[in-house]
């Protein structure tokens, strides 16, 4: 992974990293010193990589596991205890989103609304509505964060996916070319043409 980055970092040369990494690192195993110690190396070098490529970088905490579970996961606690080790990190200088409290509340709301709701029918992967709260937990601290607009929307679902189908091109398009080890992963479009892909689903995107 972090050869990968340092591929992707020289290649794209972001301004703004986002790096939510910890999710699979305890494996869904009960807390273990060593793992614990591995996910902080690893926080730290991806941190470090950031830096020196001259980007601002934001860590976001590992989200929810298993919120529709009626007696809380203990792997929740261990991801739980992830995310404090970042926040911890905010006086040394870190930016740090912690979605966690937000999602908890999100997750109650729904299911107030609809006993049935499911934040995730696996435990792990969210579904629509679970990543809709995600990035709405991500925003709401993000944008005051970066000192841009807050009230912000992406507007309703239709024109929502063409947001989707724009970052889907983008992201296949620059896995193709940075390089990658994972089989069964489909080869994505040269970089002009998603380029050209992406430009016109924002066109859509952004008419009134």
């Amino acid at each position: 992974m972090h050869k990968r980055l340092e591929r992707a970092l020289a290649l794209f040369k972001p301004t703004l990293v986002l790096l939510c990494y910890g999710m699979n690192d305890g494996l869904y195993l009960p807390s273990d010193p060593e793992r614990t110690r591995a996910f902080r190396e690893g926080q730290l070098r991806l941190h470090a990589a950031g830096v020196k490529a001259g980007a601002k970088v934001v860590h976001v905490t590992p989200p929810l596991f298993g919120p529709d579970m009626k007696v809380p996961p203990f792997y929740d606690g261990v991801l739980e205890t992830y995310a404090q080790w970042l926040v911890t990190q905010r006086p040394a200088g870190w930016l740090v989103v912690d979605v966690r409290p937000s999602l908890r509340e999100a997750v109650a709301a729904a299911k107030r609304v609809d006993p049935q709701f499911v934040y995730a029918k696996d435990n792990l992967q969210p579904g629509s509505e679970g990543h809709l709260f995600i990035a709405q937990a991500v925003w709401a601290q993000l944008a005051p964060m970066m000192r841009w607009k807050s009230d912000a929307s992406i507007g309703d679902r239709a024109k929502w996916r063409l947001l989707q189908q724009s970052a889907i091109v983008l992201r296949d398009a620059w896995v193709m070319k940075i390089g990658h080890k994972r089989p069964g992963v489909a080869a994505g479009m040269a970089l002009p043409l998603a380029f050209a892909r992406s430009a016109a689903l924002l066109k859509e995107y952004f008419k009134s």
